[in-house]
This record gives structure tokens, C-alpha cells and sequence, in this order.
């Protein structure tokens, strides 16, 4: 059965394989013959068939899109405005008034009235908030002390303390005649003192204690009066203005008794008349020196020189100065310009009340006010926490 099955199918098959061959064949036949006929169609007649099919696209596409176009203009023409011009805004020239907005004259007021304004309150909070010296005023006013210098701030004199700066003309004018006017000042403070002893301090590190001193002591010097510049900053042994004193015996070492007070003065290397006494090495009880006989002792030997100038550390800091305060003739109390605070000036009241010094001088450092001066000065020394012996 399933051989005489194959059998039939395969023959079906065939059959099928020859009848589809027949159809093929007639249709191969029926394409020639329509292509013989449109070869026999004229080259004219053909190129019109052809533009008359790309016209027909043409206008099928004219007709969408006027259709859409006229969509467009009906959806476009619905939408009906709330408001409608009349008449276009002009200027009338009768009205005298003019332009009534933007109110040009108002708002140019306004401005100015702004552009005034708000820098006055800016500089009124800024000197409201301020907490530091920036007026000869603010210390007239909280001290009842006479101000005898005003030295310029410079920017060309850096590490003024270390550089050795001298005031025969190594120095900008403007500083050379402030240290001529506070020596002139400090003259007729203590006008009938034939031995002045001068204390030159301030309330915290970098205001300029040495600046002043060492300078001061070169002003005197140029007077040919005989002039001794003392470091007596025994906490914390700093630089002193004379090559020669390097590496030598100071103050702390006489006080001590290990000096005598021949080994202990040095002269100046440009005037045998301005000598030096170095602070030594450091001391862990410069307070308890300066109270001592030996202190005593020295300034007596020192009343044969006409000027004595003390350079102290800060009175804010350290007490050590203190003794030296009720003794001498001037105390010299230095604030910085721009650096140091207002509070410094109630601090300095204080330290009137309780030490009661003979005498008391201001000095305002580094002016920056060119309207003043016109030239400027830098400088600044260091003090540090860890730089001071503690005292057993």
C-alpha cells in the first residue's frame, strides 16, 4: 500500500510540475506579446505618457496641500481677538505734560537718591562695626593723652628692624620729619629734664615698638646729645640695631651680676654718642630683674646720658614692663594704624590708673592716609605664645 501510495503521489506530482510549466510558458507568451506592442508605440506617444502621469502627481500633491491650507486659514480666522487698536499711541503736543510713563526725571531722582544713599550706609556700618584704629580721633577721644607722631606707612622699608634703617637718609622724608616732630614733641614734654628716660611700649606684638625706639634713639643722636637705646625685651631676645652688640653680654647678663656695666654699653658704629645695651639672652624672671637692686643701680649709672630709651615688649602680654613704667619720665605708647583695636585705647586708661606713669605719650604708626602723607611705610616684628620663657 505505501509503495503504490508513493507511487500515486509522485505521479500527481509530475502532473502538477507539467501543468505549471504550461502556465508559465503561456504567460512568458503573453508578456512578449504586450511588449512587442508597446514597442511598436511612436517615442512621441511614450514621452507623453510619461509627463501626463508625473502631472497627474503634481496636482494630486496641489490639491493636499491646498486642502491643508484652507484648514489652516478656517482654524486661523476662528480665533477672534479680545481687544482691537483704535488708535495708535502718540504724544500730544498740546499736553504739556508730556510723556507720562516711563517718568524719566523721577527715576534719574530716584537713582541719585540711591547712589548716595546706600554708600552712606555702607560706610556708616562699616565704621559702626569697626573695631580698629583708623582715626587720630578715635584716640584723641577715648584718651586723654597728647599724640607726638604720626609715622607714614612706606611700603618700600621691609624688615625695618632687621635691615639696619637709619634715619641719615636711608629713610623716606615723610618718616625722617615724623621722627624730627615726635623728638621735638617729646623735647617739650619734658623740656627741663636733664636726663630723660624714655619707655617705649604698646599693648600686643607687631605695632612697631622697635621701629620707633631704635629710630628715635638715631633722632636724639643726630642732636649730638649723648643717647642709650636699651632692648629690654628679657622674654624674648630679639633683634638689636648694631652688628657690634652681636653675640655679646646684655641686660640680662648685668642684672644678673654677671657683667659689669663697662662690658654691658657698646657704641653705635656711625656716633660714639648713641650707645647700645642688647637684651642678652633670655630670662625666666625678667619681671623680678626690673624690680631688682641691679636695675636700680643701672639707671643711676645711666643719668649721665641725656636721653635713655627703653624698648619694651608689649604691656598687653607680659607685665614685665610695669617696673620700668613708674620710673620712667615718658612712657611711649605705640598703636598701629589699621592693626591695632579700639579696645587698646581703654587698655591703655587702664594701665594709667594703675601703674600711674609720669608722663604719657602716644604715637600712631603706619599712617596709610595718603591725603595726610602722600608716601607709606611697612613693617612689622613677631611675637609668639611660645616665644616667651615662662617664669618659674
Amino acid at each position: 500500500n505505501i509503495r503504490h501510495t508513493k507511487a500515486n503521489l509522485q505521479e500527481n506530482i509530475q502532473s502538477m510540475k507539467a501543468a505549471n510549466d504550461i502556465i508559465i510558458n503561456d504567460l512568458n507568451k503573453r508578456i512578449r506579446a504586450v511588449e512587442e506592442r508597446i514597442n511598436q508605440i511612436p517615442q512621441t506617444e511614450r514621452e507623453m505618457i510619461r509627463i501626463q502621469r508625473i502631472n497627474k502627481l503634481n496636482e494630486e500633491t496641489y490639491n493636499f496641500l491646498k486642502e491643508k491650507h484652507s484648514e489652516a486659514s478656517i482654524a486661523l480666522a476662528s480665533n477672534i481677538p479680545d481687544h482691537r487698536i483704535i488708535d495708535p499711541a502718540h504724544l500730544d503736543p498740546a499736553n504739556s505734560f508730556g510723556m507720562v510713563e516711563p517718568r524719566k526725571m523721577l527715576n534719574y531722582a530716584i537713582a541719585l537718591m540711591i547712589g548716595l544713599i546706600c554708600p552712606l550706609i555702607i560706610i556708616a556700618t562699616s565704621r559702626l562695626f569697626n573695631t580698629r584704629i583708623f582715626e587720630m580721633e578715635d584716640v584723641s577721644r577715648a584718651a586723654d593723652f597728647p599724640i607726638v607722631g604720626l609715622i607714614p606707612h612706606d611700603p618700600k622699608i621691609k624688615k625695618s628692624i632687621t635691615s639696619n634703617t637709619k634715619l641719615s637718609g636711608q629713610i623716606e622724608p615723610s618718616i625722617l620729619e615724623a621722627f624730627r616732630s615726635m623728638r621735638s614733641n617729646l623735647m617739650l614734654l619734658a623740656p627741663k629734664t636733664d636726663s630723660k628716660m624714655i619707655v617705649v611700649t604698646s599693648t600686643r606684638e607687631q605695632e612697631g615698638k622697635t621701629f620707633t625706639a631704635t629710630n628715635l634713639a638715631e633722632s636724639f643722636h643726630l642732636l649730638n646729645q649723648k643717647t642709650v637705646y636699651i632692648n629690654a625685651d628679657l622674654r624674648k631676645p630679639s633683634y638689636t640695631p648694631n652688628s657690634i652688640t652681636a653675640n655679646k653680654p646684655g641686660l640680662s647678663n648685668y642684672l644678673t651680676g654677671e657683667i659689669d656695666i663697662d662690658e654691658l654699653l657698646h657704641h653705635s658704629e656711625h656716633n660714639n654718642k648713641l650707645n647700645i645695651i642688647s637684651s642678652g639672652p633670655g630670662h625666666q624672671n625678667a619681671a623680678e630683674l626690673f624690680e631688682s637692686e641691679a636695675m636700680y643701680n643701672l639707671l643711676n649709672k645711666l643719668k649721665s646720658f641725656r636721653n635713655i630709651i627703653f624698648d619694651t615688649p608689649p604691656v598687653g602680654l607680659v607685665s614685665d614692663a610695669y617696673p620700668l613704667l613708674t620710673k620712667a619720665d615718658i612712657v611711649l605708647y605705640v598703636f598701629r594704624h589699621g592693626y591695632s583695636q579700639l579696645t587698646d585705647i581703654n587698655f591703655l586708661n587702664t594701665l594709667n590708673q594703675n601703674a600711674s606713669p609720669r608722663k604719657v605719650a602716644i604715637v600712631i604708626n603706619d599712617v596709610k592716609q595718603a591725603i595726610r602723607y602722600g608716601y607709606g611705610y611697612g613693617y612689622g616684628v613677631g611675637y609668639g605664645k611660645n616665644n616667651y620663657l615662662k617664669p618659674q
